[in-house]
């Protein structure tokens, strides 16, 4: 027998079960032998000739006909078959016709709300669920997809993750479940609720020591709060546990390669490659150690493999366009960086990537117009963006307006906390500020943290920052 049959025999058997101990009804022996000639002509009619229409088999369509109520167990067996094929509109033409026959049945209520959920109906899909929810207050199942569709349906509003998670918090048991803690955690990681994020999958986690999808998520949120050490323990526990876990190893092996160790990275790589090299993100981040190791043409071929995996994913034409520029292609640059800021045009690193490449292009007008957006997207404000424009305009003999730009820049590097371990953004700043002040004649405001070195120039004390990578 192949996989798919054992599937489905694995399905029927499991099906039957739960249909024998939901309808415990006493049956006359004429009421049995009924059903169970019934029962026998729809085996005949759905395993013989399962791919025939009604038209071709009038067994079905005469056995419905002549049993009436008496068959919605096959035509739920037959929507569950379609829903292993993926063909989501035959099956919910087989469990709408089933719950027609039987309306206080549950399961097939909650699985004509999940095909409508599929097929992007989401506000009916909601109705579904709302009358599961009426019938058993406590069905998680019902509870934790009303959700997902409730996020679905209202996705382009700042609320949507607010509506979701007061869904879910209507029935407290709730989150006595480790499938509806992993959905609240996505919710509160999207709202910007890290701490509640963290705290939901560290729960999953206690319930379920072995959970290795909780463990996955948890270190992908420090990761991207910057806590790479606590990120790199979870990955370590998940591999603790098994070995093979390849998002686990991706995450540890993008940590290390953050850390600049990229031939240990590449190892880590190659270990989840092996096991699974159909991933998007595995390949990109391949390509960048490569990008690192400077071997550029290796790198655009990973990333052109990780585009082929996933089409739209926006960073992989981004770090194209940082291979593309370094290698000094600023055409081929200039195609990947706006085909990356169509996807997110509200990503102001590649509103100044665009920018950079345009002035290499000596398009200053729309580099101009970049550098201009840069400072209207609504993200971290972070002081590289009014630096950057600053030796833009400099470069254009429009000192006024760069003296400006660089005392917003001052105002938020002081003020913040960021990292330049080289000294490289300050050495800078200070030339052009050195600059400025020249030509304009007009001095900028005394820096607090300022002091000078022994060769007499302005410095800045280390304070262990942070500066945007």
């Amino acid at each position: 027998m192949t996989t798919t049959s054992s599937t489905h025999s694995l399905r029927v058997d499991k099906a039957i079960s739960e249909e024998e101990n939901e309808k415990k009804i006493e049956k006359s022996p004429g009421e049995e032998e009924i059903e169970d000639e019934a029962d026998d002509k729809s085996q005949r009619s759905h395993i013989g000739s399962e791919s025939q229409s009604e038209d071709e088999n009038p067994n079905k369509s005469s056995m419905k006909k002549q049993y009436k109520n008496l068959t919605e167990f096959p035509l739920y067996l037959k929507g569950l078959l379609h829903l292993e094929e993926q063909d989501f509109r035959e099956a919910l033409k087989c469990f709408e016709e089933a719950f027609l026959m039987n309306t206080q049945n549950q399961k097939y209520l909650l699985e004509i709300g999940r095909l409508k959920l599929f097929l992007g109906e989401q506000h009916k899909a909601i109705l579904c669920f709302t009358k599961v929810l009426q019938m058993s207050e406590r069905n998680w199942k019902a509870h934790y997809w009303k959700a997902l569709a409730i996020y679905l349906e209202n996705r382009n509003s700042a609320d949507s993750c607010t509506l979701a998670i007061d869904s879910l918090v209507q029935c407290p048991s709730n989150f006595k479940i480790p499938q509806v803690l992993l959905l609240a955690s996505k919710f509160c990681f999207e709202k910007g609720d890290i701490p509640g994020a963290i705290e939901a999958l560290k729960r999953v986690i206690e319930m379920d020591r072995n959970n290795l999808d909780a463990m996955h998520r948890l270190g992908l949120i420090y990761s991207k709060t910057g806590n790479d050490s606590l990120a790199f323990a979870i990955y370590g526990q998940a591999l603790s546990t098994d070995s093979s876990h390849v998002p686990s190893i991706i995450g540890a092996g993008a940590i290390i390669q953050k850390n600049g160790d990229l031939d240990v990275a590449l190892n880590k790589y190659r270990i989840a490659a092996f096991k699974s090299n159909h991933i998007a993100v595995l390949w990109s981040n391949i390509g960048m150690c490569y990008y690192g190791k400077g071997k550029y043409v290796a790198a655009i071929s990973c990333l052109k493999r990780a585009n082929y995996l996933s089409p739209s994913d926006w960073q992989i034409f981004y770090n194209m366009a940082l291979i593309y520029e370094s290698m000094q292609q600023y055409a081929s640059a200039y195609q990947y960086c706006t085909a990356a800021l169509s996807m997110e045009p509200a990503n102001s690193s590649v509103v100044a990537t665009l920018a950079s490449i345009l002035e290499k292009l000596t398009d200053d007008e729309n580099a101009c117009k970049a550098h201009l957006k840069i400072l209207e997207v609504q993200d971290e404000a972070t002081p590289l963006r009014y630096l950057n424009y600053a030796i833009f305009e400099y470069k254009r003999y429009n000192a006024s307006l760069s003296r400006e730009l660089l005392r917003k820049f001052y105002q938020l590097w002081d003020g913040g906390s960021y990292e330049d371990p080289f000294g490289e953004v300050d050495e800078m700043a200070r030339r052009l500020r050195f600059a400025v002040v020249e030509i304009t004649g007009e001095e900028l405001p005394e820096r607090p943290n300022e002091f000078k070195t022994e060769e007499g120039h302005e410095g800045k004390r280390n304070e262990n920052l942070i500066l945007e990578a």
